[in-house]
C-alpha cells in the first residue's frame, strides 16, 4: 500500500520535541498514554526507549528525540507515548507532550526547509503554519514500514526481554576467565553490581574508542592496583554542560521521585545539593538548570548549590558565570533565555526567528545566587552540614585508598536523614567501610542515610 501523509488524510496528532512541534497521520495512531513506567535495557541503540507493558502486550518504546537528532539535555520529565501502528507492527513514540488533534487542508502544506539531518530530511515532507507555530509533517508510514528505515528490528532483543547480552559476543572463553581473575582482585569501587553490567561497559567504550577488546582487558590487567584505565572514562575535554548525560537523568529521577518526597512529608522547602570534584563547576552548573526546570512551578521551594573542587584557579573562573557557545550547545533555545541575560533572536532571511550569535552568555543574577564555590580537599576533615544530595563523580576513584573511608563518613555527616550520595557510573564503595544503605533507581544504584 502506497501512503501518502500530505494526500490521504486531513487529520494529524501534534506533538511537542523540544522547542519544536510534529505532526503525524492520526490514523497511524492507536493511542496516547502517559510515560509512568518502562523498563530500560542496557544493550539497545541509543533510540530504543525501553518496553511498556500496555495491558499485558509488549511494546517497544521510541525515543524519537534521539531518531531526530536532538542535540539538547532532555530537561523533560513528564512524558507522553503515542501508541502507533504500521502495517502489523505496534510501536510507541516517546515524545515531550502531545499538543492535540488538528485539521488541516493539502492546500496549506508548504515545502519542509533544508534540513542538514538525513532522517528529517527524508522522513518530514511538508511543514503547515498554525497558531501553535509552523508545525513539521512526519511521513510515519515510511519511517516505520518493512520498505522504509526498519526501526522496529526488535527480535534478538524481545527474545528473553533482553536477558542475555551482546557482550558475550566479543569475549572468549579465555577472555573470561582473565576478567574474573582480574574483577575479583581489582581496587577500584564498583557500582554495578553484576559482571555483566562491566563487560557491556567495556565492550561500548572499546567501541566508541576504536580500542581492541584485547587492548582494553590489558590495560584493566596492569591497572589492578590503581584505577580502570582513563579512556573509560568520559573526559569532558571542552567543558560543556551536561556531559554525564545518564548521570542527570539519574539526578533528575532522585529529585523527583526520593528527595522531594521527603522534605515534602517533613513540611521543609529548602533543598541543599553538593557537587565535588568539578573545579570547572560544570556538573555544578548541568545541576543548577535542572533544578531551575524541574522546579519552576514549586514555588515554596528554595535550592542552592555548592560546587566543590581543588582548584583554586578553576573555581575563580567559574564564579564568572560566563560561558561559550560551545558551552552551552546542550542548552534549548527556551532554555537559554531562562537562564541567561543576554540572549537576543534576529529575523533571518527567510522571515524565521533565529538566535543571535554571540561570544559569551552571562548568567542571570538569579540563578548566580544559587551556586556557591569552595574549595575541598579529600584529606581534610572538613564538611558541610544538612545537605539533601551529594553528587561526586568519580571522586573516589582519584583519591588514595586511605582516604576512602575518612570520605565516606564525611559526606555519612554532611547529608541530612534520607539524603542521597551518587557517585560516578562505576562506584559503590563496596570495600570501604560505611554507614550508608545501597539502593537501585532504574538500573543505577546510590547510596542513601536512613
Amino acid at each position: 500500500m502506497d501512503y501518502t501523509l500530505s494526500i490521504d488524510t486531513t487529520k494529524i496528532v501534534t506533538f511537542q520535541l523540544g522547542d519544536d512541534i510534529y505532526g503525524i497521520d492520526i490514523m497511524a495512531v492507536r493511542e496516547i498514554i502517559r510515560l509512568d513506567s518502562i523498563r530500560e535495557l542496557p544493550d539497545a541503540p541509543d533510540f530504543f526507549y525501553g518496553i511498556i507493558n500496555l495491558r499485558g502486550e509488549i511494546v517497544p518504546a521510541i525515543n524519537f528525540k534521539s531518531i531526530f537528532g536532538f542535540q539538547g539535555f532532555d530537561f523533560e520529565t513528564d512524558k507522553d507515548v503515542i501508541i502507533c501502528k504500521v502495517e502489523s507492527r505496534i510501536f510507541g513514540l516517546v515524545i515531550d507532550k502531545v499538543i492535540k488533534v488538528l485539521d488541516y487542508n493539502k492546500d496549506e502544506i508548504k515545502p519542509p526547509p533544508r534540513l542538514t539531518d538525513k532522517i528529517q530530511s527524508a522522513f518530514i515532507t511538508g511543514v503547515i503554519q498554525f497558531e501553535e507555530g509552523l508545525i513539521s509533517l512526519i511521513d510515519i508510514y515510511s519511517l516505520f514500514s518493512q520498505k522504509g528505515q526498519n526501526f522496529l528490528s526488535y527480535e534478538k532483543y524481545k527474545q528473553g526481554i533482553f536477558q542475555t547480552s551482546i557482550t558475550e559476543h566479543f569475549f572468549s572463553k579465555k577472555d573470561n576467565e582473565l576478567l574474573n581473575r582480574i574483577f575479583a582482585d581489582i581496587e577500584f569501587p564498583f557500582n554495578e553490581i553484576t559482571r555483566k553490567s562491566m563487560l557491556d561497559y567495556i565492550v561500548k567504550a572499546s567501541v566508541k574508542k576504536e580500542i581492541n577488546i584485547q587492548n582494553v582487558i590489558q590495560a584493566i590487567q596492569n591497572n589492578t592496583k590503581s584505577v580502570m584505565p582513563t579512556y573509560l572514562f568520559h573526559k569532558n575535554e571542552n567543558n560543556v554542560l551536561f556531559y554525564h548525560d545518564k548521570d542527570f537523568l539519574t539526578l533528575q529521577k532522585l529529585i523527583k521521585q526520593v528527595i522531594l518526597p521527603i522534605k515534602r512529608s517533613k513540611n521543609e522547602n529548602h533543598l541543599r545539593f553538593w557537587v565535588i570534584n568539578d573545579s570547572t563547576s560544570m556538573d555544578a552548573f548541568s545541576l543548577l538548570f535542572i533544578l531551575g526546570i524541574l522546579l519552576e512551578d514549586e514555588f515554596d521551594i528554595e535550592f542552592e548549590v555548592i560546587s566543590s573542587g581543588n582548584n583554586l584557579r578553576k573555581l575563580n573562573k567559574a564564579k564568572e558565570c560566563t560561558f561559550n557557545p560551545e558551552q552551552i550547545k546542550r542548552l534549548t533555545i527556551g532554555a537559554k533565555n531562562y537562564f541567561y541575560e543576554n540572549v537576543e533572536h534576529i529575523i533571518n532571511d527567510k522571515g524565521a526567528i533565529e538566535e543571535k550569535s554571540i561570544s559569551e552568555y552571562i548568567l542571570k543574577e538569579e540563578w548566580k545566587n544559587k551556586i556557591i564555590f569552595d574549595l575541598f580537599f579529600s584529606n581534610s576533615n572538613f564538611t558541610k552540614k544538612n545537605v539533601d544530595l551529594i553528587y561526586a563523580p568519580n571522586f573516589f576513584a582519584n583519591i588514595k585508598d586511605s582516604e576512602r573511608a575518612l570520605n565516606a563518613e564525611k559526606f555519612y555527616k554532611a547529608l541530612n536523614p534520607g539524603g542521597i550520595l551518587l557517585c560516578g557510573f562505576f562506584e559503590i564503595l563496596n570495600k570501604v567501610e560505611h554507614k550508608f544503605k545501597g539502593f537501585m533507581i532504574g538500573n543505577r544504584a546510590y547510596l542513601k542515610k536512613e
